[in-house]
């Protein structure tokens, strides 16, 4: 039958083709496809059945060739089958050590703990730093390096067990260290300040300033005599240096920035927030390219771009403590991040919309309101030491919060739309200058040119006009011969003429007098009156402004949680109620600016 076929084919092809077949007959049984004979009509032939279409060949040496080739290609296939199953084991092995190394996450945040370090008294981290090749902490107890407790002469309790020095900060300084404690601040295990506590330390090239209670002091670097500045406000918990001068502090009373020309503290606390004790409660700050101001505080995070004349909050992503206030400690600058250790845990922000995202870290313990406490933060440049109130330290890897950054600070659609509905509303700068403008208060450039002209009429004569008119009547009687008196009687008899009567009048007198009271240029209590007034309308404005910008903001927050209620419903109640709430807040911003702020915000807040 294969013959046959073959002939066929054959039959129907030239006779050169038919020559060249017959010559290489076994290659083209050899080369069958598929129980077709390779020509140039092979598309057209019915297949042959397998065991007709595969030939067989007669001579005894090829056929031992075709039978041991596919033994020998079988043991290459069976080696190379067992050799990539090895080398998948060996990649599924390290996949699996990979992975166990890989950062974990926690609610869609990467994070990479590189070093954990428990301190032997489980008490908070009240300071921290990074120290040659170890970490330098302190907690209510005692003061370690690592694992091993610091020994500071002078500093224990009688029972010789516990650190009685309260550090509040740690500041590495070449192969020293200088600390901030409640009897003083030291350097390394020498105290180089008693006379009170000391709250921060910071280092210029050429003096060492110190914060406390009564003041700011500074000293050259190596001699340590101390001297306060002048007129430096007191309680004063954190200042920041530029050029070798402080130029921000962080008091008590309130925010001040310093002029070394004039030597004077201006506060700057307007729009600033106090909570129910009457304090600030301000934490480290941090300045961004000597402009922008971040600040903490008990109401949140405040920031300023004009040397803290005006403030704005930014509280977006924070978790308050129960009582509505927050326990911010301090923010640093990470490379090109923002970080915020606080009592609800490890915020992070980009500073360019300061928006808050929450970093939770795995492993670590919580205090009783089940946050995440943290007291203090640090950076070492790759890596940041963070301490927690649990006497936990965990040192982060840089690398984990790219990814994190980038997990975190995307936005979704609906913040979208919250920013474009934000952007149609009036700054708080501009609702600020139209409540000066509607209250008609004077400003500091009016009251200086009051003092000026009160000056200058001083200078001058006063100028004085008259006019002087004297008019004075004369009455001239004449008596004659016919007057006689009578003693008897004590009576005098005269007759009078009256054409003989005579008056006059006087004239009238004009003139200019010009008069300088000289005493008005040692003392004029008209000046007096006018910088009475401007102390006065200093105070007034202060407290409007900072009552506009509460309302202001209270407003914004709640305009907030009532836009994104429409996307995740809260109660109704309690919408109906915050709805009330904003209408109130808008009649107040009314009665401040004239009814003008009602009239540029828009009109669809809650239009579905």
């Amino acid at each position: 039958m294969q013959l046959k076929t073959t002939s066929h084919a054959s039959s129907q092809r030239s006779p050169l083709l038919n020559r060249l077949a017959s010559k290489n007959s076994n290659s083209t049984q050899k080369n069958g496809w598929g129980g077709r004979i390779r020509t140039f009509g092979w598309r057209y032939q019915k297949p042959l059945p397998y065991h007709l279409a595969t030939p067989h060949l007669v001579r005894r040496r090829i056929a031992k060739r075709q039978t041991y080739k596919p033994k020998k290609k079988a043991i290459y296939k069976c080696t190379t089958f067992i050799a990539i199953a090895l080398v998948l084991l060996l990649i599924f092995l390290y996949s699996g050590a990979a992975r166990a190394q890989e950062p974990r996450t926690h609610a869609g945040l990467k994070y990479h703990i590189q070093h954990k370090l428990t301190a032997p008294s489980q008490f908070a981290i009240t300071a921290l730093s990074k120290f040659k090749q170890g970490i330098l902490y302190s907690n209510q107890s005692n003061f370690y390096f690592d694992d091993s407790v610091i020994q500071i002469p002078g500093s224990y309790s009688p029972d010789a067990s516990t650190s009685n020095l309260g550090i509040k900060e740690i500041i590495p300084a070449d192969k020293s260290f200088y600390l901030a404690t409640e009897i003083g601040a030291y350097h390394k295990y020498k105290r180089i300040f008693h006379k009170e506590a000391v709250t921060h330390i910071a280092l210029s090239s050429k003096s060492i300033f110190i914060s406390g209670q009564s003041g700011i002091y500074h000293s050259p670097s190596k001699e340590h005599k101390w001297q306060i500045m002048p007129g430096s406000p007191q309680g004063v918990k954190h200042f920041s240096l530029k050029h070798n001068q402080v130029e921000y502090a962080a008091a008590d009373l309130g925010f001040f920035y310093y002029q070394p020309r004039r030597k004077q503290w201006l506060r700057r606390s307007v729009g600033l927030a106090k909570d129910f004790l009457d304090f600030y409660g301000f934490g480290r700050f941090v300045v961004l390219d000597d402009k922008r101001i971040i600040l903490p505080t008990s109401s949140g995070v405040f920031v300023s771009s004009d040397k803290g004349e005006t403030w704005t909050k930014h509280n977006q992503g924070l978790k308050p403590e129960p009582d509505g206030f927050f326990g911010l400690r301090e923010i640093i600058q990470h490379q090109d991040k923002l970080f915020l250790a606080s009592s609800t845990g490890l915020y992070l922000a980009d500073p360019n919309n300061l928006e808050w995202q929450s970093i939770k870290i795995e492993g670590a313990t919580t205090n009783i309101n089940l946050n995440q406490d943290i007291y203090d933060i640090q950076s070492t440049g790759e890596t940041l030491i963070i301490g927690t109130s649990q006497g936990q330290i965990f040192v982060l890897q840089d690398k984990a919060f790219d990814s994190t950054l980038k997990a975190t600070i995307k936005q979704d659609q609906q913040l979208s739309q919250l920013d474009k509905v934000f952007a149609q509303e009036p700054s708080v700068q501009e609702v600020q200058k139209h409540a000066l403008n509607f209250a008609g208060l004077p400003t500091g450039t009016q009251f200086k040119k009051y003092r000026r002209g009160a000056k200058i009429r001083n200078l001058l004569p006063k100028f004085e006009a008259f006019v002087d008119k004297d008019t004075e009547d004369i009455l001239e009687v004449e008596t004659g011969a016919d007057d006689s008196y009578s003693s008897s009687s004590n009576s005098l008899s005269s007759s009078a003429d009256i054409n003989n009567l005579d008056r006059s009048d006087s004239g009238l007198s004009t003139g200019l007098r010009f008069n300088w009271t000289l005493g008005n240029l040692l003392y004029d209590p008209e000046i007096n009156d006018i910088n009475t007034s401007a102390r006065i309308t200093t105070n007034v404005r202060e407290n409007l402004l900072t009552e506009v910008t509460q309302i202001y903001f209270a407003r914004k927050t709640l305009l907030y949680q009532l836009l994104k209620a429409q996307h995740d419903p809260l109660d109704d109640f309690v919408n109906f109620e915050n709805k009330i709430k904003l209408e109130e807040y808008t009649a107040q911003l009314d009665a401040r600016t004239g009814a003008w702020f009602s009239k540029q915000i828009p009109k669809d807040y809650f239009k579905t």
